[in-house]
């Protein structure tokens, strides 16, 4: 984790493999030392990933403690097993 620049917040990011070249950096995590107050943006398309309607229905609550973000993968199409562990990721 790093070293709080911004007072309250903590931040780490890695190389998780999740992208196809290796070693670059493809996962964050950002964390707060309490609740803050959040909101987002997120896609109006229909067929949107397991991932954004969970953090959609996350989002709408106002608040949160943690995001935790991924690149070189959408987490879409994935039927009942995608929101399930998308669920899972984000309790």
């Amino acid at each position: 984790m790093s070293d709080p620049i911004v007072p309250g917040f903590r931040w780490a990011g890695v190389a998780a493999g999740i992208r196809k070249r290796p070693g670059n950096p493809d996962l964050a995590l950002l964390i707060a030392d309490g609740a803050v107050t959040c909101a987002g943006i997120f896609t109006k398309s229909d067929a949107a990933a397991a991932p954004v309607l969970v953090s959609r229905a996350k989002a709408a609550g106002g608040a949160a403690r943690a995001v935790l973000m991924n690149a070189g993968c959408a987490n879409a199409c994935t039927g009942a097993l995608g929101m399930e562990a998308a669920e899972r990721m984000a309790a």
